[in-house]
């Protein structure tokens, strides 16, 4: 009777290691999509100020960001990008004081970095950065 326990419980043992590889690469796989969709959102916003406010630039942007299928990513990358998106939602504080500024958004943050909200706006920025580079840090290949 042992000997027919013995192959089986290999066997089970083999498909656990299948499924934590599944679940493993299920993971990765969810996370190069969303930085890839961000890469691409990213592209889009910061063009986007040319033509709207650079609120409504970030809003669609961040819009985006929240609708993207996370389910899959572990959770500390779904924690860390959530913050990196409520980054930016914050920024929104300073550049909802200038609707009418048009221009590619790395221009306009330069201004906005030497404008009369420039403290704020430095530090804001500074938290987009960070939550970005931990991000690329712990995830990006």
């Amino acid at each position: 009777m042992k000997y027919v326990w013995i192959p089986l419980l290999c066997i089970y043992l083999l498909s656990c290691n299948k499924i934590t590889n599944n679940k493993t690469f299920k993971a990765k796989t969810c996370v190069e999509k969303v930085i890839l969709r961000d890469q691409e959102l990213g592209e889009i916003r910061n063009q986007a100020s040319l033509k709207v406010s650079l609120s409504e630039s970030i809003g669609t942007y961040t819009s985006h960001l929240m609708s993207l299928n996370y389910e899959c990513c572990p959770e500390t990358f779904q924690k860390e990008f959530k913050e990196h998106i409520s980054a930016w939602i914050n920024i929104k504080t300073v550049t909802d004081k200038y609707p009418e500024l048009r221009g590619e958004m790395h221009d306009l943050f330069l201004l906005l970095e030497n404008g009369r909200d420039a403290e704020e706006f430095k530090m804001l920025s500074k938290k987009i950065w960070q939550t970005w580079n931990s991000i690329q840090y712990n995830y990006k290949e």
